[in-house]
């Protein structure tokens, strides 16, 4: 093997322009995620359940608005965080919720 060092690789070309860089880069999972718990505390009329469900609202409207508008990075982080925790107070709730009897 020879000691020689090998030549610095080219540079890459430039991306060319499409439906990503016109996008703020919003995943819709986050959008989908805050309206799945919408619809699922539709329902739960428990002061709880009302309060996730309002969160989720105003989270959705968040994501929807992010399509259009470019949120700084500290509010991208902070909803994205919000929804994670408002997803494990959900879980927490409903795993504390009293079940139904099967039919």
């Amino acid at each position: 093997m020879s000691s020689a060092r090998r030549p610095p690789l080219p540079p890459r070309p430039p991306v060319p322009p499409g439906p990503r860089s016109e996008t703020t880069g919003q995943a819709p999972v986050f959008a989908e995620k805050a309206a799945e718990l919408v619809r699922r505390f539709e329902s739960d009329d428990s002061d709880e359940g009302r309060s996730i469900r309002a969160e989720a609202i105003d989270l959705t409207s968040f994501f929807d608005r992010w399509k259009l508008e470019h949120p700084t990075n500290e509010d991208r982080v902070a909803a994205i965080q919000r929804l994670m925790d408002l997803s494990r107070r959900a879980m927490e709730h409903l795993s504390q919720a009293p079940r139904k009897p099967q039919s």
